[in-house]
């Protein structure tokens, strides 16, 4: 009995993972890396391209780069000035649309991420999942000159 309720729910939460999946999908924010010169002044654009509308909100943050340089979002910091031009938006199936934002920081270079919240409009009973997707926005300070690049390489053994 108790091997037959452990596949029963194995196999709920198997679906449980593709139909989330394939929600997943459904959603889609880009580009994925954006630069700028000591201002940033961009769009992202956000897709719904699932069957069901979504309310989007987007909002920026902070983030620390991890050692593969995955994004960790962490609050925004307080000299950098971000103004996103859209709170929260209802997007039909199918369809997409510009969020502009406005940077300036304090000192230069910075980063943060624009991150866009997609949620269901109808709300059945049981879990609600939102997905969130982000942009990452970096601001140089300057144009970066090739004379101030040195490169240099070492050889180990045959390599």
């Amino acid at each position: 009995m108790g091997m037959k309720r452990f596949v029963s729910y194995g196999l709920l939460g198997l679906c449980f993972v593709c139909s989330a999946a394939g929600w997943a999908h459904a959603q889609q924010v880009s580009p994925v890396i954006q630069e700028f010169n000591k201002k940033a002044r961009g769009a992202v654009q956000v897709a719904n391209v699932g069957d069901s509308p979504k309310i989007v909100s987007c909002r920026a943050q902070g983030f620390d780069p991890d050692e593969h340089g995955g994004p960790h979002p962490r609050p925004l910091d307080a000299g950098m000035n971000v103004r996103i031009a859209s709170e929260r938006v209802l997007m039909a199936p199918k369809s997409s649309r510009q969020v502009s934002f406005d940077a300036s920081p304090a000192a230069a270079p910075a980063w943060f991420l624009v991150t866009c919240r997609f949620m269901p409009v109808e709300r059945g009973q049981g879990l609600t999942i939102a997905m969130e997707i982000s942009s990452i926005v970096i601001i140089h300070g300057s144009q970066l000159n090739p004379q101030d690049v040195t490169l240099t390489a070492k050889y180990v053994g045959d390599k």
